[in-house]
């Protein structure tokens, strides 16, 4: 799998691997006829939009995709700069694998991608909000070494209060080190 930076050509996979995460992951959280509603070519324009305020420096982030050698989207990452919550001044603000590619390094390898990118902007920590109901997320955060940060947080989606909880990395350049691929040592066990 390739990671790159996301265009505009990569927004109908955005808005595909979105949604069937939703899909996936939210029925009995998220109220169905939410789901049901939600849409591929409205998400596709939306990431456009996203893009577009990225490229023009009006909203500072970044969207990072992870794609098999055919150009097909099998997952994606979205981060801003957030100047204003030190010292976690990065924001992890999506991160969605396709169901048929998970397991496979790509969330890790895709969060390398933005602490790269914000480290590049003088990021020092970043945080990221979850569904409280999300065990999934919250064990891979947990996993690379994310903190469960004080307070709650109550999105409001399709007329339901669902709760959410916070995680932080106080210090992006440990967390490169612990993202980063390990060269397998020759000649010995295999993973």
């Amino acid at each position: 799998m390739l990671i790159r930076k996301a265009a505009f050509g990569d927004a109908g996979g955005i808005a595909r691997v979105h949604i069937n995460s939703w899909l996936a992951t939210y029925a009995g959280v998220v109220p169905d006829a939410h789901l049901r509603g939600l849409s591929v070519e409205r998400r596709s324009n939306s990431v456009k939009a996203e893009l577009t305020r990225m490229e023009s420096g009006e909203e500072h982030g970044a969207m990072f995709v992870s794609v098999t050698d055919e150009g097909e989207v099998t997952g994606f990452i979205k981060g801003l700069e957030n100047p204003g919550d030190p010292p976690y001044n990065g924001e992890l603000c999506a991160l969605y694998i396709d169901e048929r590619f998970k397991r496979r390094g790509l969330g890790t390898g895709l969060t390398l991608e933005l602490v790269k990118w914000l480290i590049e902007r003088g990021a020092k920590g970043m945080s990221c909000w979850v569904f409280e109901a999300n065990a999934g997320a919250r064990r891979f955060y947990e996993r690379i070494g994310g903190m469960l940060l004080p307070g709650t947080k109550v999105f409001e989606i399709g007329g339901a209060k669902i709760r959410g909880v916070r995680y932080g990395w106080d210090n992006l350049a440990a967390l490169a080190d612990r993202l980063a691929p390990r060269p397998r040592e020759q000649g010995g066990a295999s993973e």
